[in-house]
């Protein structure tokens, strides 16, 4: 797995002992805002502080971030991942890369740090 780019808002998912690299794309949210039927921030606000996921969003949240990063994988790999992770750490993960979405490329500013 290549290592996360911030500045594409990349982040790595660590499920289980398996590593996934993730991207928060403008795809990614349109696939997720498609596939929940509500806005992101919508989501974000409502639907995860109260751990309203099923175990099919965690997947196309996951695939979601993959596909946007360009990176291989098989839904049955993905589905095992998520089972060796538990719902705990899965759940985290996509908090993860979900608020990825919300920071924005990590840019250099040009400042010098004195």
């Amino acid at each position: 797995m290549p290592l996360p780019n911030p500045n594409r808002n990349e982040v790595s998912l660590e499920l289980g002992s398996r590593k996934f690299l993730a991207r928060a794309s403008f795809n990614f949210i349109s696939q997720l805002e498609e596939y929940f039927n509500i806005p992101l921030t919508q989501v974000v606000y409502e639907r995860l502080p109260t751990g309203q996921l099923y175990g099919k969003d965690l997947l196309v949240i996951f695939a979601a971030g993959i596909e946007a990063a360009k990176q291989e994988y098989s839904e049955d790999d993905l589905k095992d991942a998520i089972d060796e992770a538990g719902v705990e750490a899965s759940i985290y993960e996509a908090v993860k890369l979900i608020m990825a979405a919300f920071k924005g490329p990590q840019t250099n500013t040009g400042k010098k740090k004195n």
